[in-house]
């Protein structure tokens, strides 16, 4: 299991209430525009899922043989890091989504504008495009806390160990100084003298 899929099905524990649309009349299904779950009171419509695969084919992150069971079931993984994200308070705001978007822009060689026009010519919603970003901002910081939490150490711990460390480069040292090569010695230097004698 991935990473990514290890942390929803951790973050599962939210109260996510996720239940199948009923049966509905033709009439009821074109007013719903076609709800197939309800996600924490978030419908998710035919449509949402169809605008997801057109987005994921334009960012150039749809998966090989995406069907459409995977695309809601992608979508209903971003209720979960928002509901989640919110919980811990770490829902991104609206200025760090913009400049999110400014970045996917400019990796595909547009400007905003030309984007959100593109993702309109294509079908795609700015609401439901903001929403996969924010989600992917969401979760990048859950998963951001999620690892500082468990490298996170106490004052002792710290403590300890650059005591340990300390302690370390001091028996390092001594040994280099009580190392014979280390001792001072005398250097005597031999010169031949010659004296004249009286005859």
């Amino acid at each position: 299991m991935t990473l990514v899929k290890r942390f929803i099905a951790a973050a599962i524990a939210v109260p996510l209430v996720l239940s199948a649309a009923p049966a509905m009349t033709g009439v009821a299904r074109a007013e719903t525009q076609g709800i197939v779950a309800v996600a924490n009171d978030q419908p998710i419509t035919e449509r949402d899922i169809t605008q997801r695969i057109a987005l994921l084919k334009l960012v150039g992150d749809l998966p090989d043989g995406m069907t459409r069971q995977q695309a809601l079931q992608d979508l209903i993984d971003d209720q979960v890091k928002l509901v989640e994200a919110k919980r811990l308070m770490m829902v991104p705001t609206d200025s760090e989504v913009n400049d999110r978007i400014d970045k996917i822009a400019k990796g595909m060689k547009l400007s905003r504008e030309q984007l959100l026009s593109r993702l309109k010519k294509d079908g795609i919603g700015e609401s439901s495009f903001r929403r996969y970003v924010e989600a992917s901002l969401a979760f990048s910081r859950l998963i951001a806390a999620k690892y500082r939490e468990e490298v996170k150490a106490s004052p002792a711990e710290v403590d300890a160990k650059m005591a340990d460390i300390k302690n370390r480069v001091d028996t390092q040292m001594s040994k280099i100084m009580n190392d014979p090569r280390m001792k001072p010695i005398s250097v005597y230097t031999l010169m031949e003298i010659t004296l004249p004698l009286e005859g």
